[in-house]
């Protein structure tokens, strides 16, 4: 039933994926934090047909396991892995910045100053 061309096909053969098995591209996609993907169901052949042991599900987003102290420990291990992260900017960079803030104060400052002389004369000779 259906097209002809899919009748004579292997019914176990896997759709084409660019020359990768499914197991080939799921062993090199890789999770925001680095660690291999695990299906759910323990993916894999384990040999056994169960879940394989030490499966990280989809939505664990533990990356690495507990290593001792409590959860603020950890906490803080965590905070110095992403700022080790972070790119820094440059004295350049700083000083640009810094730059264009102090500028658009002058600015904001002057029109505001200018906005509140102005407005103080039209009060003055309403009153």
């Amino acid at each position: 039933m259906g097209r002809p061309e899919l009748a004579d096909a292997d019914a176990s053969s896997e759709p084409s994926l660019g020359g990768s098995t499914a197991e080939e591209l799921f062993e090199s996609a890789r999770r925001d934090d680095g660690g291999a993907l695990v299906p759910a169901g323990g993916g894999g052949d384990d040999g056994d047909g169960g879940e394989a042991t030490g499966a990280t599900r989809f939505g664990d987003r533990s990356p690495e396991p507990r290593r001792g102290g409590g959860r603020f420990i950890n906490f803080l291990r965590g905070s110095w892995r992403e700022l080790q992260r972070v790119q820094w900017p440059d004295r350049n960079q700083v000083a640009q910045a810094t730059a264009v803030v102090i500028g658009f104060v002058l600015i904001a400052g002057g029109y505001l100053g200018l906005a509140d002389w102005v407005s103080q004369r039209i009060v003055d000779i309403i009153i």
